[in-house]
């Protein structure tokens, strides 16, 4: 691969995999962004990724259960299970495609007065007239991260909608995930200011992502190849995201953030890869294999 991961480096050998995607399907807030999680899955499993699970809110489109819809709680209930089946050497990651947005911050910790969210939809797969009803804080975002997956398991977050710089809620230290050791990166499609563009190809965000991955040849490996840590996987990124970008769009910059600090991009190999064969298994690994 050529894309040598910084040392020293987590040993991470397999992933779970988490993909949250809200289309809108038949209302004024309608995305493509069925189009882009489905792309994201058709990775994971070229890559050889057994445990992905995909809520969407337009299953016909993904060939998924009708009855899946990606409100509050069935996301908390998906992120609680894949987290339950994290062993040792995993990651796990989070990935969400769909509307960022902004509303009144309840606590007061936030210096501007706004909490950052993802908008989901209800238990029918659908938008209330209070769209308030189907939004995830950041800080409950992280809070179900912290409780859900293993202290020993880094966490990767990619969020391609608006307004998600700090979706994670990393730059709060008295946050769940900032009392814990673990390394967090997240990975966002703007600043928190700004809007997240899509053009007829998808979101810029992932679309540069996929480009990125498969141009460093990351969907085969064997016991030589070096897996690039989150941080150059990132910098590809950033350097491909123009050229997805919508004539005369306004102005989108990637974001990158990690907890405790930047090294943790550093040292924690981008896990959405080719993993070489492993031809011992712990019983934890083998327990899990058949999800």
């Amino acid at each position: 691969m050529g894309h040598l991961c910084s040392t020293p480096i987590l040993d991470v050998t397999h992933c779970r995999v988490v993909i949250v995607a809200c289309g809108y399907h038949g209302t004024k807030f309608a995305l493509r962004s069925l189009q882009d999680a489905s792309k994201v899955e058709a990775w994971c499993r070229e890559c050889g990724l057994q445990d992905v699970s995909v809520v969407t809110d337009y299953h016909h489109m993904m060939q998924h259960s009708l009855d899946d819809y990606p409100c509050k709680d069935r996301v908390f209930d998906v992120i609680r299970e894949a987290g339950g089946r994290c062993c040792e050497g995993d990651a796990f990651v989070f990935y969400f495609v769909g509307h960022g947005v902004q509303v009144k911050d309840e606590s007061g910790e936030e210096a501007d007065g706004l909490d950052e969210a993802l908008l989901l939809v209800n238990s029918e797969g659908k938008l209330d007239s209070h769209v308030e009803n189907e939004v995830l804080k950041d800080r409950e975002l992280n809070q179900i991260l912290a409780d859900a997956v293993p202290l020993s398991i880094p966490i990767l977050c990619i969020f391609d909608c608006c307004h998600s710089a700090t979706m994670l809620n990393l730059e709060n230290s008295s946050s769940a995930l900032a009392h814990s050791d673990r390394k967090v990166v997240s990975i966002s499609a703007c600043l928190d200011e700004e809007t997240a563009q899509e053009s007829s190809r998808g979101g810029v965000c992932t679309s540069a992502l996929l480009a990125a991955v498969r141009s460093m040849g990351l969907s085969c490996a064997d016991e030589e190849d070096a897996i690039p840590s989150c941080q150059e996987v990132f910098d590809q990124v950033e350097q491909l995201a123009e050229k997805y970008k919508p004539r005369n769009a306004p102005a989108q910059h990637l974001v990158l953030s990690s907890w405790p600090d930047e090294t943790a991009a550093q040292v924690f190999p981008f896990p959405l890869v080719a993993q070489p064969l492993q031809t011992g298994r712990t019983a934890c690994e083998l327990a899990t294999a058949e999800h």
